[in-house]
Protein backbone atom coordinates (compact mmCIF):
# COMPACT_ATOMS: atom_id res chain seq x y z
CA UNK A 1 0.00 0.00 0.00
CA UNK A 2 2.61 2.34 0.83
CA UNK A 3 4.71 1.63 -2.45
CA UNK A 4 1.42 2.19 -4.53
CA UNK A 5 0.77 5.51 -2.72
CA UNK A 6 4.26 6.35 -3.28
CA UNK A 7 3.91 5.51 -7.03
CA UNK A 8 0.71 7.47 -7.55
CA UNK A 9 2.14 10.57 -5.94
CA UNK A 10 5.56 10.36 -7.85
CA UNK A 11 2.93 10.01 -10.87
CA UNK A 12 0.73 13.07 -10.09
CA UNK A 13 4.44 15.17 -9.91
CA UNK A 14 5.55 14.15 -12.89
CA UNK A 15 2.52 15.69 -14.53
CA UNK A 16 2.55 18.58 -13.08
CA UNK A 17 6.21 19.15 -13.89
CA UNK A 18 5.55 17.78 -17.80
CA UNK A 19 2.25 20.28 -17.77
CA UNK A 20 4.49 23.18 -16.81
CA UNK A 21 7.09 22.62 -18.95
CA UNK A 22 4.50 21.60 -22.61
CA UNK A 23 2.56 25.19 -21.46
CA UNK A 24 6.06 27.25 -21.25
CA UNK A 25 7.38 25.45 -24.39
CA UNK A 26 3.58 26.36 -26.11
CA UNK A 27 3.92 30.30 -24.73
CA UNK A 28 7.29 30.16 -25.90
CA UNK A 29 5.80 29.56 -29.42
CA UNK A 30 3.25 31.47 -29.53
CA UNK A 31 5.35 34.65 -28.60
CA UNK A 32 7.79 33.50 -31.43
CA UNK A 33 5.27 33.59 -33.81
CA UNK A 34 3.77 36.83 -32.91
CA UNK A 35 6.48 38.79 -33.13
CA UNK A 36 7.23 36.67 -37.16
CA UNK A 37 4.17 37.84 -37.90
CA UNK A 38 4.41 41.14 -37.18
CA UNK A 39 7.87 41.44 -38.37
CA UNK A 40 6.83 39.90 -41.83
CA UNK A 41 3.75 42.32 -41.77
CA UNK A 42 5.91 45.08 -41.80
CA UNK A 43 8.20 44.19 -44.20
CA UNK A 44 5.40 43.68 -46.31
CA UNK A 45 3.52 46.86 -45.83
CA UNK A 46 6.62 48.41 -46.39
CA UNK A 47 7.10 46.36 -49.52
CA UNK A 48 3.14 47.77 -50.70
CA UNK A 49 4.36 51.34 -50.39
CA UNK A 50 7.46 51.69 -52.39
CA UNK A 51 5.80 49.26 -55.65
CA UNK A 52 3.04 52.00 -55.46
CA UNK A 53 5.49 54.58 -55.14
CA UNK A 54 3.84 56.56 -51.78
Amino acid sequence: MKNTLLFLLTMCKHDITTGRKTAHIRNRWMEERKRTNAFLFFVCRHADKTASGT
